[in-house]
């Protein structure tokens, strides 16, 4: 852990009234506040600082309308700023910088073997979601780096990937993209599998928060959201799969109505038989 986080804020309490509820998960605990970017140079704080506003009320639910800048804009983030981004962040090698998966099929580092491997579970979705950056639906990233076989694409570029990742392990990582994105005009993206059908976990010349490290799960004997709902919930992290909340709902003897999961064969030795054809 860098030395920095000295100064970070570890949120030890609860968020307001002591409830079940409230019950902040680990990695919620480590925080940036605006005291540890007060004590920053003035240009790391450009890069990390919260902005004027972003406390109030008013700028709950509000965008300002600005132009998003790309790789080989003017504006772009320099290097230096990038790497200042990865000495921040809270692990080694937690800024990842997209590289494809079917890069192994084309130019320099083409490998026939991966390349064949990878082409044979290409249709698999555990092909592609414990990757930083791949998505479920190609097609709006712009088939810009396939295997051969399935479309070629001739050579291979990012097209439309996220030029970085944070890959977050706390609130900390999620803020520092979030104020990073915000202060230097990076599209900002996230992702935890790449499950979305209409292509918005990926994005050209963005920064993408990959949450899939984020899989705490609480259960809550007795929620209370008066006048609405009372009875057992389930908190769940960002990086949760749906097959793992329907396990963790199973073994609390409750059911969640989520997406689309793993199909799962119930017996008496162990909740699911995985059937990954």
């Amino acid at each position: 852990m860098p030395p920095f986080l000295s100064s970070i804020v570890l949120v030890a309490a609860l968020l307001s009234t002591p409830s079940q509820s409230r019950t902040l998960f680990n990695y919620e605990r480590v925080q940036l506040t605006r005291e540890y970017v007060a004590t920053l140079t003035a240009e790391d704080q450009a890069l990390f600082g919260f902005g004027e506003d972003v406390f109030t009320e008013a700028a709950v639910n509000t965008t300002t309308p600005r132009c998003r800048y790309g790789p080989g804009d003017a504006k772009w983030p320099s290097e230096k700023a990038w790497t200042k981004l990865t000495t921040k962040l809270s692990s080694p090698g937690a800024l990842i910088k997209t590289v494809p998966q079917s890069s192994v099929c084309y130019g320099t580092t083409k490998d026939d073997a991966k390349c064949k491997a990878l082409t044979a579970g290409w249709t698999s979705s555990y092909t592609h979601i414990d990757d930083p950056t791949e998505i479920l639906s190609p097609i709006y990233q712009g088939l810009t780096c396939v295997p051969p076989t399935i479309y070629d694409t001739v050579n291979c570029t990012v097209g439309g990937y996220p030029s970085y990742v944070v890959k977050a392990t706390n609130v900390l990582d999620l803020q520092l993209g979030i104020n990073f994105a915000r202060n230097d005009g990076v599209r900002l993206v996230i992702k935890n599998t790449g499950h979305d059908f209409a292509g918005k976990s990926t994005g050209f010349g963005s920064l993408s928060l990959w949450t899939h490290g984020l899989k705490d799960i609480l259960f809550i004997d007795n929620y209370a959201d008066e006048p609405s709902y009372k009875g057992a919930a389930i908190k769940a992290g960002a990086g949760v799969q749906a097959f793992e909340l329907y396990k963790a709902a199973n073994d609390h003897g409750v059911v969640v109505v989520a997406g689309e999961g793993q199909v799962c064969v119930i017996n008496q030795s162990q909740f699911c038989k995985l059937n990954q054809a």
